[in-house]
């Protein structure tokens, strides 16, 4: 009877060991299965993974769009003030009450740099209405001149420009040509320019014109 109190006795001794706090701090927690999540510690954030959606669009994102290089435009214009002084007489000034013209402009142009840029412009002025009865084309010229950005679209340009005229004793002449405006991004590589332009003549017979429209440039 003794030894079967005794047995009893150290089975429940054991028992306690074995389920106190000594024998749970001896022993690790058991890890989570694969089939059950793991449950963060308390204090501890979570942390999220990366969705496959997002990461597989980040590896795939296309290079950045370089900017184009070269630009196309065609203007009209319409003269405001016109100076000039044909040959063997005194120097005139014409508005458009008296002679109402129209210029257009074809040109092309490389950027240098996002700033500066080279363009070859041809210009046309015809009249359309004289009190002199003198209508048709007036005179043009080539300009070869550069431009430079100021402030976002605002941009300044000058160059050399070689005339032709048609109702001037000399018709060949040499002079600059002038433009300042302001450049409105469109769709894609369209641009709109409003420009204050002046193309002038200077060595055999002055000339200079002064005029204000709108110039479409494409980007390629």
């Amino acid at each position: 009877m003794m030894m079967r109190n005794v047995c009893i006795g150290v089975a429940v001794a054991l028992g306690f060991t074995l389920t106190g706090p000594a024998f749970a701090e001896t022993v690790p927690a058991a890890e989570p299965t694969a089939s059950e999540p793991a449950v963060p510690e308390e204090g501890t954030p979570p942390v999220e993974a990366a969705a496959p959606n997002e990461a597989a669009a980040l590896a795939v994102l296309p290079p950045a769009k370089k900017k184009p290089r070269w630009n196309a435009a065609l203007g009209l214009a319409v003269p405001f003030y016109v100076y000039a002084r044909p040959m063997g007489s005194p120097g005139i000034h014409i508005t458009p009450n008296e002679r109402f013209q129209l210029a257009e402009t074809a040109q092309i142009g490389y950027y240098v740099t996002p700033r500066v840029a080279v363009h070859l412009v041809g210009i046309f002025l015809e009249t359309l209405r004289s009190d002199a009865g003198q209508t048709g084309f007036s005179f043009g010229g080539v300009s070869l001149y550069a431009t430079y950005r100021i402030w976002r679209g605002l941009n300044f340009g000058a160059g050399p420009m070689v005339w032709f005229r048609k109702y001037f004793g000399s018709e060949r002449d040499v002079g600059a040509y002038y433009t300042f405006g302001y450049t409105f991004k469109l769709r894609n590589t369209w641009s709109l320019t409003y420009a204050v332009s002046s193309p002038q003549g200077y060595l055999h017979r002055p000339v200079a014109a002064f005029g204000t429209g709108f110039r479409l440039n494409f980007g390629f």
